[in-house]
């Protein structure tokens, strides 16, 4: 089974989702679930205004995208897929909302770290009838951290059941190395990329065959909690309506940096870190 083979299982499997509703901590139930599966849906993180100052920052980005800006199509076009990293450092009201909204909060109940840390934020967005999918991965395949990695993905838009992402409950226990990073556009790869610790992934069907294919719909404010090491794909935008969403990625206090001498994605390496040591710095702020 080839990594690009992404499809919705043909029996609906996902564990309860569980509300978070403004609180900025999680429950002990919601704890141990994301301890066994590595994935979990918080409903109602963010309140409509929250959503409503993300929707516009995510639409200015793509009417002005930062250096790492990347689209397919054009705005409108069915084709349209578009992602951009960093939004808060360009944005104002994106630094105020990761500094002063609940995620962090909730981000670090959920893995009872003592403190957690900004690595990068990443926007996600598919025009209606989009036929873009993103393959099966791990995001450890392309980043230089080590250790409790989380992606805080938000939905702006609502994500009918059809169109969402989908993840391999308990995928990120495996013992095995990381996997060698693939490009998203199955025609390309990457010349130089992260190689320590790493090897090529020539087969999905273990994994696939292991671990239950699990997803849930999203309402906006919705968020769906990851583990750097919980391998995910996303399906094609079926529904009628544009589907932005907007990760946080996160560093619990057991993070490490990685100073492999290839090329993460996206690039980013920080200022003054050592191999090995904390992964703090003013491109990496610590939240709390």
């Amino acid at each position: 089974m080839e990594l690009f083979d992404v499809h919705r299982p043909a029996t609906d499997v996902a564990p309860p989702p569980h509300a978070v509703g403004g609180a900025r901590e999680v429950t002990d139930c919601a704890r141990k679930q994301f301890a066994r599966d590595g994935v979990i849906c918080l409903q109602r993180v963010l309140d409509t205004d929250a959503v409503a100052l993300l929707r516009t920052a995510v639409d200015e980005a793509i009417a002005q995208p930062g250096p790492h800006g990347y689209q397919v199509a054009e705005p409108g076009d069915p084709g349209f897929f578009f992602t951009d990293y960093n939004l808060w450092q360009r944005d104002p009201v994106v630094r105020h909302f990761i500094e002063s909204s609940n995620v962090a909060d909730v981000a670090r109940s959920l893995v009872s770290s003592p403190g957690l840390t900004l690595y990068f934020d990443n926007v996600f967005v598919k025009a209606a009838g989009s036929r873009n999918i993103v393959p099966w991965h791990e995001d450890a395949m392309y980043m230089r951290m080590n250790g409790t990695v989380l992606n805080f993905w938000i939905a702006l838009d609502p994500v009918p059941l059809h169109s969402a992402v989908l993840f391999k409950r308990g995928s990120f226990h495996r013992t095995e190395p990381k996997s060698l990073a693939i490009h998203f556009d199955r025609a390309k790869t990457y010349e130089n990329p992260l190689t320590r610790g790493r090897e090529p992934l020539i087969d999905f069907g273990p994994i696939d065959r292991e671990h239950d294919t699990v997803s849930w719909p999203a309402e906006p404010g919705d968020a769906v909690v990851f583990h750097q090491r919980t391998f995910h794909a996303s399906l094609p935008n079926n529904a009628s309506h544009v589907r932005r969403a907007i990760g946080f990625l996160l560093l619990a206090d057991d993070v490490t940096f990685d100073a492999d001498p290839g090329v993460s994605d996206p690039p980013f390496l920080g200022e003054g870190l050592a191999d090995g040591g904390p992964p703090q710095c003013a491109s990496f702020p610590r939240l709390r």
